[in-house]
C-alpha cells in the first residue's frame, strides 16, 4: 500500500475476535464463493493462531492474524490509519509499522529477501513522511536496529 507495487498471493489482516464472534464472521461470507472453516476459525482463536478465507472465483488468499498483546503490536494497531477502499472503511497500519513489522518478519523468517524488499520499497516511497525517532526507538526494542540501519544503507535515496 505504502512502498513499491508487487504481485501478491495474499492478503493479511490483523483481528481481534472472541469466540462467540466465530458463527457471525464465518456466516459474513458468501458459502457459494469463499471458503471459510467456522470450526478452524473456532480452533485458531482457541490456539491464538492465524486462520484464513478463500475466494474461490478469485483465487486470492486472506490471512487472518491475530492481534498480538506485546506493547509494539499494541501500539502499531492503535496507530492504524482509515482510508476508504472500493467505498469500504479500511484500517492499515502506518508506513513506520509496516516497515517495522516487516523487518521483524525478516528477522523471524531467518532473511526472507521479500520482507526486507517490502520494507526497503516502504522506506523509498514513505522517507521524507517517516517518523524516524518512532522508527529507531522501536528497532531498539524489538532488537532490529541494525537491520534498520542496513534498509538505510541499501537505500537509493
Amino acid at each position: 500500500f505504502y512502498g513499491a507495487p508487487r504481485s501478491t498471493h495474499d492478503i493479511d489482516f490483523v483481528v481481534a475476535i472472541a469466540p462467540a464472534d466465530a458463527t457471525r464472521l464465518a456466516q459474513s461470507f458468501d458459502r457459494t464463493r469463499y471458503y471459510l472453516d467456522e470450526e478452524a476459525v473456532r480452533e485458531a482463536i482457541r490456539r491464538r493462531d492465524m486462520f484464513n478465507l478463500i475466494d474461490s472465483y478469485t483465487g486470492l488468499k486472506a490471512d487472518f492474524w491475530f492481534l498480538r498483546t506485546d506493547a509494539y503490536h499494541q501500539t502499531c494497531f492503535s496507530r492504524r490509519r482509515k482510508y476508504t477502499i472500493f467505498g469500504h472503511d479500511t484500517y492499515i497500519a502506518t508506513p513506520e509499522d509496516v516497515i517495522l513489522t516487516k523487518l521483524e518478519w525478516y528477522k523471524l523468517s531467518g532473511g526472507s529477501e521479500m520482507q526486507f524488499r517490502d520494507a526497503l520499497g516502504v522506506y523509498e516511497v514513505q522517507a521524507e513522511n517517516l517518523d524516524m525517532e518512532y522508527i529507531y526507538e522501536w528497532a531498539e526494542h524489538l532488537e532490529i536496529r541494525s537491520l534498520v540501519d542496513k534498509l538505510i544503507e541499501e537505500s537509493a535515496l
